[in-house]
């Protein structure tokens, strides 16, 4: 965001200068970013979720949480040099384990999408009341395969709450950048 400001004269000068450096660093600091360098990968997201780091996941809760179940996204890597698979190859996997372990149709959607000039897919499914046991969960998963390893991004929330933090979990998934070895 760019704001021009016109000054008047000079008793005023101070005080444009003050509001725009305050704006920008309130704009600024909305956003955090995680670099996993081990994993070669990063994202930015919004100051409501929280990091916590254990062992080769990193997931983000939501600081303060509408209901009882705890709103996350999590971020994983899947070393796929033993058994190299594409893309599709791994889409055709993800599908049939959802298929087979809740069902065809709780698959709501899927996607071709890119990211940061990376190919993907996203699925959105449902894991039913049934399956879970406590809550209706709603998923929007996003993977991407690149360099014999397989990126997750999956946002997890009951299907009450997915639509009021779906916006901020775009943004963490919209952000996703592989960095370079």
């Amino acid at each position: 965001m760019e704001v021009n400001i016109i000054l008047c004269n000079k008793n005023n000068h101070m005080k444009y200068l003050f509001t725009f450096i305050s704006f920008t660093l309130l704009i600024q600091s909305k956003y955090l970013t995680y670099k996993n360098l081990k994993e070669n990968y990063s994202v930015s997201y919004e100051n409501i979720w929280e990091e916590k780091v254990m062992e080769k996941n990193t997931f983000f809760f939501i600081k303060e949480n509408k209901s009882d179940f705890k709103t996350n996204i999590n971020l994983m890597t899947q070393n796929l040099s033993r058994q190299p698979l594409s893309l599709n190859q791994y889409h055709k996997i993800t599908l049939n384990q959802i298929e087979t372990n809740i069902g065809k149709s709780s698959i709501l959607s899927q996607r071709d999408i890119k990211v940061s000039n990376i190919n993907g897919k996203e699925l959105i499914y449902i894991i039913p009341k049934s399956v879970n046991n406590e809550y209706e969960l709603k998923i929007k998963q996003v993977y991407f395969v690149e360099r014999n390893k397989a990126f997750l991004l999956t946002f997890v929330s009951s299907t009450r709450d997915y639509d009021y933090y779906l916006q901020s979990a775009n943004i963490l998934f919209k952000s996703f950048k592989i960095i370079s070895d």
